[in-house]
């Protein structure tokens, strides 16, 4: 019957190119194949790509991985007027590069003979191509455009201007998802391309949903968001890009329409907020519209994410930035997940409170990881006062906390611990409580401890790490 032979692995062992012939014109319809280790392996391989070549008009979904893509487009390749989906990298399996890396390697312009009419899903990761490509067709749906690697180290240089991309954007009206990670080029001046985008119309995506946009030239990034428009408010908002001076930057990161709370119909406000640095000068900053907490802190993919590396700034001053153009009042739910090295900062804390003054709604805050949470709790116990002498705190309706990571030093770690985080947090919880803001829920590397009762606090203070 056709269907068993509809789906087919292709993997070395000399029975694929049995399966091409005994299935005829059935529908491939998702090929899979990864480099091989060993030479005769290898010449197996090679003649199953160029029998898959000669049957090109079968395929309904490919994907190939390493020095594969190279192979495969050596041979002359007919029409796939099937294929639907398309996902090439030339990475290996373990997200690296092998040694048979073609440098100069750009997919053909014709691929396919030209004709693709079926094509909606394109994924290309570290593979170049020409912007009038015939797989850039106006059909597709699913744009993925990337160039990374472990460490970002990718031989595959930078193949598309923004002018370009907008191009290929202008004839693609169903695209319901974008990614373009730092395949941009850099622009000639800022003031050249600021004169060839006014002369360009905006493109509209109107079926846009979802977009990523990574360039490490800030001109590009602008650019984007000034020329497109769409519909919808997108669901996912993902950017990245160098900023040189916090100071002298006064655009919007993050369009309004993401991140704003009053917008209409059913859109619900900004709700959870996460902040990572891995990186003494790099900030990501993450924004849910929900509080809830298995949803956030798991594998719910953020409604916008913006990521900055800060060459002459620290993270902690760029976080602030970011932040402050975000509707922060709206935020109840904050993580910080801060893994800067310790030996970078060392001698020269962080000051949390600046940051921290900003989110007067949050009432959970999580430390998810950190080289030293305890600088974060210390910066709740600060106080102010206005010019009627009222004191008020940062986070005053905090109501509950969890520390993920609990720090020591040394041999005797338990009582590290309890001098680094637990008596310092059992001070930090005693003066919010004389201001009026008693914690009613703290929980330490998924262990919950009680510290709203009288007695409370000084339990805490006895707290070793193992109890």
């Amino acid at each position: 019957m056709p269907s068993l032979w509809t789906y087919i692995r292709l993997q070395p062992g000399g029975w694929p190119q049995e399966f091409l012939r005994r299935s005829r014109d059935c529908n491939l319809r998702h090929v899979v194949f990864f480099p091989s280790s060993g030479k005769r392996k290898q010449r197996r391989q090679r003649n199953d790509l160029k029998q898959l070549a000669a049957n090109t008009h079968r395929l309904e979904s490919l994907y190939l991985r390493g020095d594969l893509v190279y192979r495969f487009f050596a041979h002359d390749t007919g029409p796939a007027p099937r294929l639907w989906n398309l996902y090439l990298t030339t990475q290996d399996a373990s997200g690296d590069y092998g040694s048979n890396i073609q440098r100069r390697f750009v997919i053909p312009s014709n691929a396919f003979a030209g004709v693709v009419p079926a094509l909606r899903e394109l994924n290309l990761e570290d593979v170049p191509m020409h912007p009038d490509s015939s797989l850039l067709t106006a059909n597709l749906t699913h744009l993925a455009l990337s160039r990374g690697g472990i460490f970002n180290k990718s031989p595959c240089p930078r193949f598309l201007s923004l002018l370009d991309l907008l191009a290929v954007l202008r004839r693609m009206p169903n695209l319901c998802s974008l990614k373009a990670n730092d395949i941009l080029t850099e622009p000639e001046s800022t003031s050249a391309l600021d004169t060839a985008l006014d002369a360009l119309q905006t493109v509209w995506l109107p079926e846009l949903r979802t977009v990523k946009i990574h360039s490490p030239w800030i001109q590009n990034y602008r650019g984007f968001v000034r020329m497109v428009e769409y519909d919808y408010i997108p669901e996912q908002w993902d950017m990245g890009t160098t900023l040189i001076s916090l100071e002298s930057h006064h655009f919007a990161l993050l369009p309004y329409d993401v991140t704003t709370y009053s917008v209409p119909g059913d859109v619900p406000p900004l709700a959870s907020l996460r902040i990572r640095s891995w990186h003494a000068h790099a900030i990501t900053v993450e924004g849910w519209r929900t509080t809830d907490v298995e949803d956030v802190l798991g594998w719910m993919r953020p409604s916008f994410s913006a990521e900055l590396s800060l060459p002459d700034a620290r993270a902690c001053d760029g976080a602030a930035f970011l932040c402050g153009q975000l509707p922060l009042h709206t935020v109840e739910k904050l993580a910080v997940d801060w893994r800067v090295l310790r030996s970078i900062r060392e001698g020269n804390p962080e000051n949390w409170v600046p940051l921290l003054q900003a989110f007067a709604g949050v009432r959970c805050l999580q430390i998810e990881q950190s080289t030293s949470p305890q600088e974060i709790i210390a910066a709740l116990a600060w106080t102010g006062s206005d010019d009627a002498g009222n004191t008020f705190l940062v986070c005053p309706g905090l109501c509950e906390l969890r520390v993920c990571c609990v720090p020591w030093k040394g041999q005797r770690e338990h009582e590290d611990t309890n001098k680094l985080l637990f008596e310092p947090l059992a001070s930090v919880l005693e003066i919010r409580a004389r201001h009026g803001s008693v914690l009613r829920r703290l929980v330490v590397k998924d262990k919950i401890i009680p510290c709203a009762e009288p007695g409370d606090l000084d339990a805490l203070r006895q707290m070793r790490r193992d109890q």
